[in-house]
Parts: C-alpha cells; sequence; structure tokens
C-alpha cells in the first residue's frame, strides 16, 4: 500500500510538470461585452439596445427554471407557512 501512494504521487506530479509546458499567458483580449461609452453617450439607439439587451438578460437569468429563483420561493412559501 505505501508503493501504491508513492507511485501515484510521482506519476501525478510528473504528470503535472510535462502537462504545464505549453503554459500561455496571453492576456491581450479583446472584451466583447463591454460596450464602448462613447458610441453609447452619441448613438441613441446603440444606448436603447444595449439596455434592453442588459433587462432582458437580467430578466431571463432571475426567471429562468434553471435558477435558484423558483426553489427560493417554495422554501419561503413554506416557510412561511409554518410560522402563520
Amino acid at each position: 500500500m505505501k508503493y501504491i501512494t508513492k507511485i501515484f504521487s510521482i506519476v501525478s506530479v510528473l504528470l503535472f510538470v510535462v502537462s504545464c509546458q505549453d503554459f500561455n499567458t496571453d492576456l491581450d483580449v479583446k472584451n466583447l461585452e463591454n460596450p464602448n461609452d462613447f458610441i453609447l453617450t452619441s448613438d441613441p439607439v446603440a444606448l436603447e439596445a444595449t439596455a434592453g439587451t442588459l433587462l432582458q438578460n437580467w430578466f431571463m437569468s432571475v426567471h429562468s427554471t434553471s435558477a435558484p429563483g423558483a426553489a427560493f420561493a417554495t422554501m419561503a412559501d413554506s416557510f412561511y407557512m409554518f410560522l402563520g
């Protein structure tokens, strides 16, 4: 059992060292989610589109069935039943 843990730890360290040979640190990436402030202040259509998209994304994330909102509402409802 001692040998298995030693061999496993050595193999793990070797795999970790070999896998990190091509470590890319290029962080110069264009942020596509960040709107341009100059365009938003000069073009009312772009401002309305960005605001509408932000509001729709927020609404869909809050009221989605994959979000925990429905579960929290059910828990709050059942907890209030015990208090009232």
